[in-house]
């Protein structure tokens, strides 16, 4: 109930987990290659490929997993309700590609758009655990901390890239 005695509405529930884990991907590949002589389109096909394989990956791996616990048999249309669920794996690479494709264009230098997609990564990171956060806990302030907390994940690829590099 609100604060108007009226009941809330519930929304519908959303499975965030292969956004979230799409774009800890692009940070991780994007934050291997470093500033030592990479070239923006290497980075760029790779990223779009790791996405492309690990969706791949997670799609066969749940369709097994229904396969196996379900005698019934499987279907064409249980594969891509799962190639569906899992898509935002692939969808959580469209903004840190932006600055790559820009990168590999010649609009701005390769440095520039690996750091600008490894911050984009860090934004996204948090933005998703803010709006998890708001829709768990329904309070900024709790929702505020989801989203600090996500976007340390990302700031953890940044810190391990630099160590590394």
């Amino acid at each position: 109930m609100d604060e108007h005695g009226q009941q809330r509405r519930r929304r519908p529930p959303t499975d965030f987990t292969a956004a979230i884990y799409g774009t800890i991907l692009v940070g991780g590949v994007v934050a291997g290659f470093g500033h030592h002589e990479a070239e923006a389109s290497t980075v760029t096909l790779s990223v779009l490929g790791s996405a492309a394989v690990f969706w791949l990956a997670h799609v066969w791996a749940h369709a097994m997993s229904e396969r196996v616990n379900d005698p019934r048999g499987f279907s064409h249309a249980a594969f891509l309700r799962i190639a569906r669920s899992e898509w935002p794996m692939v969808q959580a690479a469209t903004l840190p590609i932006v600055p790559l494709l820009l990168a590999w264009a010649g609009a701005i230098e390769d440095d520039t758009g690996i750091d600008a997609a490894l911050a984009i990564v860090v934004l996204q990171l948090a933005a998703w655990g803010l709006l998890v956060g708001r829709r768990t806990f329904e309070a900024w302030p709790l929702a505020l901390v989801s989203g600090l907390i996500n976007g340390a994940f990302g700031l953890a690829i940044v810190v391990l890239k630099t160590l590394i590099h």
